[in-house]
C-alpha cells in the first residue's frame, strides 16, 4: 500500500505557503535509496494523483537527494512548482556545490531538509548559500542550543527559514522571535493522507 501525505508549511500568520510532501510504501524495500523514495513519489504525484490534488497550487517542498539530482528523473520535474529539499546525508557530497550551480541557472530551488544546526552544518551552509533559499530547522534539536545570533546569520546570507517540528505554541513563538520566516509541525496542522 502506498501513502502520499503533505504538511503545511505556514507563514507567522498561519497562511500556507507549500506543503511538505511526505510518502510511506509498503511495496519498497526498506534497503531502498533515497533516490527510488523520491522517483516514486515524483511519479504518483505526477500521474497517480496529480499535481493539482496533491499541492493545490501551492509550492511542493519534496526531499532529494544528490542521487536524485544528478538523474534524468528531474527533468520529469515542474520547477515552478517544487523547492528540491536537500538531505542531510547529501550535504557534504564534494559534488554537490558544482550540481546545485548548475541546477540553479535552469531555474531549480532548494534548501536544505531538516538539519541540526551545528558548526559544520552551518559552514557548509555559507559556502552552498547561492543556490540555497531555504532551510528547514529541526525545531527540537535546535532550540536553545543556537539561538537568535545563528539565525540571523542565515538570514544575512538571503536564507529563508522553516522551523520544523513545531509542536507547541510556545515554540512557535519563540521561533517568530528569532525571525524564522516560515513553520511546520504538529501545532500547525498534522499532515494529512
Amino acid at each position: 500500500m502506498s501513502l502520499i501525505g503533505r504538511q503545511p508549511v505556514c507563514d507567522a500568520q498561519y497562511k500556507i505557503i507549500g506543503y511538505d510532501i511526505l510518502f510511506r510504501d509498503e511495496t519498497l524495500d526498506s534497503d531502498s535509496s533515497d533516490i527510488s523514495i523520491s522517483a516514486s513519489v515524483l511519479e504518483r504525484i505526477l500521474n497517480s494523483f496529480g499535481l493539482e490534488n496533491v499541492l493545490g497550487g501551492y509550492l511542493g517542498f519534496l526531499k532529494i537527494d544528490i542521487e536524485f539530482l544528478k538523474s534524468d528523473i528531474l527533468l520529469t520535474l515542474t520547477k515552478e512548482h517544487f523547492i528540491l529539499m536537500i538531505l542531510e546525508l547529501s550535504l557534504f557530497n564534494p559534488d554537490l556545490e558544482n550540481v546545485l550551480q548548475q541546477l540553479h541557472r535552469k531555474g531549480y530551488r532548494f534548501g536544505i531538509n531538516s538539519c541540526v544546526l551545528n558548526a559544520q552544518t552551518l559552514e557548509r551552509i555559507k559556502i552552498l548559500h547561492p543556490w540555497l533559499t531555504y532551510i528547514r530547522i529541526d525545531a527540537l534539536h535546535n532550540l536553545e542550543e543556537y539561538g537568535e545570533h545563528v539565525y540571523k546569520e542565515l538570514k544575512a546570507i538571503n536564507q529563508k527559514l522553516i522551523a520544523f517540528k513545531v509542536e507547541t505554541h510556545e515554540t512557535f513563538a519563540l521561533y517568530k522571535k528569532y525571525g524564522v520566516d516560515y513553520f511546520q509541525g504538529y501545532y500547525i496542522k498534522r499532515p494529512h493522507t
